[in-house]
Protein backbone atom coordinates (compact mmCIF):
# COMPACT_ATOMS: atom_id res chain seq x y z
CA UNK A 1 0.00 0.00 0.00
CA UNK A 2 1.61 3.51 -1.18
CA UNK A 3 2.03 6.25 1.76
CA UNK A 4 1.27 9.42 1.01
CA UNK A 5 3.93 12.59 1.70
CA UNK A 6 2.31 13.16 4.94
CA UNK A 7 2.47 9.76 6.02
CA UNK A 8 6.31 9.65 4.88
CA UNK A 9 7.61 12.69 6.64
CA UNK A 10 6.20 11.52 9.86
CA UNK A 11 7.82 8.37 9.71
CA UNK A 12 11.03 9.88 8.82
CA UNK A 13 11.25 12.00 11.51
CA UNK A 14 9.93 10.28 13.93
CA UNK A 15 13.36 9.70 15.69
CA UNK A 16 14.63 13.44 15.79
CA UNK A 17 10.98 14.48 16.59
CA UNK A 18 11.25 12.53 19.69
CA UNK A 19 14.77 13.92 20.54
CA UNK A 20 13.19 17.55 20.09
CA UNK A 21 10.95 16.36 22.41
CA UNK A 22 13.30 16.26 25.20
CA UNK A 23 15.59 19.19 25.05
CA UNK A 24 15.84 21.10 27.98
CA UNK A 25 13.92 24.36 26.45
CA UNK A 26 11.09 21.39 25.66
CA UNK A 27 11.06 20.26 29.32
CA UNK A 28 10.72 24.11 30.86
CA UNK A 29 8.02 24.67 28.90
CA UNK A 30 6.53 21.40 29.96
CA UNK A 31 6.55 22.48 33.24
CA UNK A 32 6.04 26.41 32.47
CA UNK A 33 9.40 27.61 33.16
CA UNK A 34 10.35 29.65 29.73
CA UNK A 35 12.36 32.57 30.34
CA UNK A 36 11.37 36.23 28.44
CA UNK A 37 14.79 36.42 27.49
CA UNK A 38 14.40 32.38 26.19
CA UNK A 39 11.05 33.04 24.24
CA UNK A 40 12.47 36.43 22.93
CA UNK A 41 15.37 34.31 21.68
CA UNK A 42 12.93 31.80 20.15
CA UNK A 43 10.87 34.55 18.17
CA UNK A 44 13.82 35.90 17.00
CA UNK A 45 15.20 32.78 15.43
CA UNK A 46 11.60 32.62 13.87
CA UNK A 47 11.89 35.84 12.11
CA UNK A 48 14.65 34.80 10.74
CA UNK A 49 13.67 31.07 9.38
CA UNK A 50 10.20 32.48 8.11
CA UNK A 51 11.73 35.45 6.13
CA UNK A 52 14.25 33.00 4.63
CA UNK A 53 11.49 30.66 3.60
CA UNK A 54 8.97 33.15 2.79
CA UNK A 55 11.67 34.70 0.57
CA UNK A 56 12.39 31.25 -1.15
CA UNK A 57 8.33 30.63 -1.63
CA UNK A 58 7.46 33.91 -3.15
CA UNK A 59 10.22 33.03 -5.61
CA UNK A 60 9.39 29.76 -6.52
CA UNK A 61 5.38 30.26 -6.44
CA UNK A 62 4.96 29.10 -9.97
CA UNK A 63 7.24 25.99 -9.96
CA UNK A 64 5.00 23.25 -10.59
CA UNK A 65 5.96 21.17 -8.04
CA UNK A 66 5.76 24.16 -5.04
CA UNK A 67 2.44 25.97 -6.74
CA UNK A 68 -0.32 23.53 -5.88
CA UNK A 69 0.69 24.27 -1.95
CA UNK A 70 1.17 28.15 -1.85
CA UNK A 71 -1.49 29.56 0.93
CA UNK A 72 0.25 32.46 1.54
CA UNK A 73 -2.87 34.47 2.99
CA UNK A 74 -3.09 31.78 5.30
CA UNK A 75 0.43 30.23 6.18
CA UNK A 76 2.72 32.73 6.24
CA UNK A 77 4.08 34.10 9.67
CA UNK A 78 6.71 36.85 8.39
CA UNK A 79 4.35 39.81 9.05
CA UNK A 80 2.71 38.82 12.60
CA UNK A 81 6.36 37.75 13.66
CA UNK A 82 7.46 41.37 12.99
CA UNK A 83 4.52 42.80 15.13
CA UNK A 84 5.54 39.90 18.26
CA UNK A 85 9.32 41.61 17.92
CA UNK A 86 8.51 45.35 18.16
CA UNK A 87 6.38 44.28 20.95
CA UNK A 88 9.52 42.46 23.08
CA UNK A 89 12.22 45.07 21.65
CA UNK A 90 11.02 48.17 20.29
CA UNK A 91 10.60 50.43 17.41
CA UNK A 92 14.83 49.41 17.06
CA UNK A 93 13.87 45.73 16.65
CA UNK A 94 16.00 45.04 13.73
CA UNK A 95 19.31 46.24 15.34
CA UNK A 96 18.96 44.64 18.67
CA UNK A 97 17.30 41.00 17.51
CA UNK A 98 20.17 38.27 18.02
CA UNK A 99 20.46 35.64 14.81
CA UNK A 100 21.72 32.16 16.59
CA UNK A 101 24.82 30.29 14.09
CA UNK A 102 22.20 27.35 14.29
CA UNK A 103 19.32 29.47 12.93
CA UNK A 104 21.75 31.20 10.22
CA UNK A 105 23.06 27.89 9.09
CA UNK A 106 19.05 26.85 8.63
CA UNK A 107 18.73 30.16 7.03
CA UNK A 108 21.22 29.63 4.38
CA UNK A 109 19.96 25.97 3.72
CA UNK A 110 16.39 27.40 3.34
CA UNK A 111 18.42 29.90 0.15
CA UNK A 112 19.98 27.34 -0.98
CA UNK A 113 17.28 25.00 -1.32
CA UNK A 114 15.15 27.91 -2.96
CA UNK A 115 17.71 28.82 -5.43
CA UNK A 116 18.81 25.29 -6.39
CA UNK A 117 16.38 22.94 -5.22
CA UNK A 118 12.78 24.68 -5.14
CA UNK A 119 11.19 21.07 -5.35
CA UNK A 120 12.70 20.11 -1.50
CA UNK A 121 10.47 23.58 -0.64
CA UNK A 122 7.50 21.00 -0.32
CA UNK A 123 9.11 19.19 2.94
CA UNK A 124 10.99 22.16 4.84
CA UNK A 125 7.40 24.25 4.33
CA UNK A 126 4.92 21.49 5.01
CA UNK A 127 7.29 20.60 8.27
CA UNK A 128 7.44 24.59 9.45
CA UNK A 129 3.32 25.32 8.86
CA UNK A 130 2.54 21.99 10.20
CA UNK A 131 4.14 23.34 13.62
CA UNK A 132 1.19 25.92 13.47
CA UNK A 133 -2.09 23.81 12.41
CA UNK A 134 -0.73 20.28 13.94
CA UNK A 135 1.97 20.96 16.70
CA UNK A 136 -0.76 24.22 18.11
CA UNK A 137 -2.96 22.04 18.93
CA UNK A 138 -1.16 19.95 21.18
CA UNK A 139 0.83 22.72 22.89
CA UNK A 140 -2.73 24.32 23.52
CA UNK A 141 -3.61 21.29 25.56
CA UNK A 142 -0.56 21.73 27.06
CA UNK A 143 -0.81 25.53 27.70
CA UNK A 144 -3.71 24.84 29.51
CA UNK A 145 -2.13 22.65 32.02
CA UNK A 146 0.80 25.09 33.02
CA UNK A 147 -1.50 28.12 32.85
CA UNK A 148 -3.02 26.61 35.93
CA UNK A 149 -0.38 28.45 38.66
CA UNK A 150 -3.13 30.43 41.09
CA UNK A 151 -2.28 34.31 42.17
CA UNK A 152 -5.16 34.96 44.54
CA UNK A 153 -7.03 32.43 43.07
CA UNK A 154 -7.25 33.32 39.56
CA UNK A 155 -5.09 31.68 36.90
CA UNK A 156 -2.31 34.47 35.88
CA UNK A 157 -2.73 35.48 32.12
CA UNK A 158 -0.54 37.63 30.08
CA UNK A 159 -1.77 40.89 29.24
CA UNK A 160 0.14 41.56 25.45
CA UNK A 161 -1.36 41.49 22.23
CA UNK A 162 -0.97 38.25 20.77
CA UNK A 163 -1.19 36.61 17.21
CA UNK A 164 -1.98 32.88 16.91
CA UNK A 165 -2.22 31.89 13.18
CA UNK A 166 -3.35 35.56 12.09
CA UNK A 167 -6.04 36.20 14.60
CA UNK A 168 -5.00 38.84 16.75
CA UNK A 169 -6.03 38.12 20.47
CA UNK A 170 -5.97 41.34 22.80
CA UNK A 171 -5.90 41.30 26.22
CA UNK A 172 -6.04 44.09 29.07
CA UNK A 173 -2.60 45.77 28.63
CA UNK A 174 -0.16 46.76 25.99
CA UNK A 175 3.48 46.89 27.33
CA UNK A 176 4.42 47.54 30.38
CA UNK A 177 5.81 51.09 31.37
CA UNK A 178 9.28 49.67 32.60
CA UNK A 179 9.69 47.60 29.21
CA UNK A 180 13.62 48.20 29.14
CA UNK A 181 14.05 46.75 33.01
CA UNK A 182 11.97 43.95 31.59
CA UNK A 183 14.26 43.25 28.63
CA UNK A 184 17.13 43.01 31.17
CA UNK A 185 16.20 41.42 34.35
CA UNK A 186 16.76 37.64 34.04
CA UNK A 187 15.24 36.94 37.78
CA UNK A 188 12.58 35.07 38.80
CA UNK A 189 10.04 37.56 38.30
CA UNK A 190 10.47 37.60 34.26
CA UNK A 191 9.23 34.12 34.26
CA UNK A 192 7.26 34.39 31.30
CA UNK A 193 3.65 33.41 32.16
CA UNK A 194 2.23 30.81 29.44
CA UNK A 195 0.07 32.24 26.42
CA UNK A 196 -1.92 31.86 23.28
CA UNK A 197 1.66 33.31 21.46
CA UNK A 198 3.29 30.37 23.45
CA UNK A 199 1.33 27.54 22.51
CA UNK A 200 2.21 28.25 18.92
CA UNK A 201 5.57 29.79 19.10
CA UNK A 202 6.94 26.92 21.08
CA UNK A 203 5.24 24.37 18.91
CA UNK A 204 7.18 26.40 15.68
CA UNK A 205 10.01 25.98 17.60
CA UNK A 206 10.11 22.60 18.47
CA UNK A 207 9.64 21.87 14.61
CA UNK A 208 12.37 23.80 13.76
CA UNK A 209 14.43 21.82 15.58
CA UNK A 210 12.95 18.65 14.03
CA UNK A 211 13.62 20.27 10.46
CA UNK A 212 16.64 21.68 11.51
CA UNK A 213 17.94 17.81 12.56
CA UNK A 214 16.02 15.99 10.06
CA UNK A 215 15.82 17.71 6.95
CA UNK A 216 19.69 19.59 6.47
CA UNK A 217 20.94 16.57 4.92
CA UNK A 218 18.75 17.25 1.55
Amino acid sequence: MSQDLSELLKEATKEVHEQAENTPFMRNFQKGQVSLHEFKLVTASLYFIYSALEEEIERNKDNPVYAPVYFPAELHRKAALEKDLEYFYGSNWRAEIPCPEATQKYVERLHYVGKNHPELLVAHAYTRYLGDLSGGQVFEALQKLVSTSQENGHAVQSKAELRTRNVNKLHENGPAAGKENERTSRTQADMLTTSPLVQWILALGFIATTVALGLFAM
